[in-house]
């Protein structure tokens, strides 16, 4: 079958380094971050298009997506989504 699991870790460990003066990635705005300004923006009607740039065409919508539902659920709004050719085109319908 496959290889043991502790011997794999173990493997892993050895390869490991502790280090220094690495610099913190930029804090992530999370869910108050630049998708949220634009969806409390939006009225029923309102659309806009997110384009795809390096990423999956699907993996663009359904991070879009999902985004969208944390936001709208918990205040009653809803929002679709749909692929173009240039991204994803999301709209608010409730």
């Amino acid at each position: 079958m496959g290889e043991d699991p502790q011997s794999y870790l173990a493997a892993l460990t050895d390869d490991i380094i502790i280090e220094t003066d690495v610099p913190l990635p930029r804090e992530k705005r999370g869910r108050r971050g630049w998708m949220r300004s634009y969806l409390e923006r939006m009225e029923i009607g309102h659309s806009f298009v997110l384009p795809y740039g390096s990423r999956r065409p699907l993996d663009v919508q359904q991070g879009l997506g999902a985004a969208a539902r944390r936001y709208g659920l918990p205040i009653g709004q809803r929002f679709v989504t749909s692929q173009e050719s240039q991204g994803v085109r999301i709209w608010r319908v409730k």
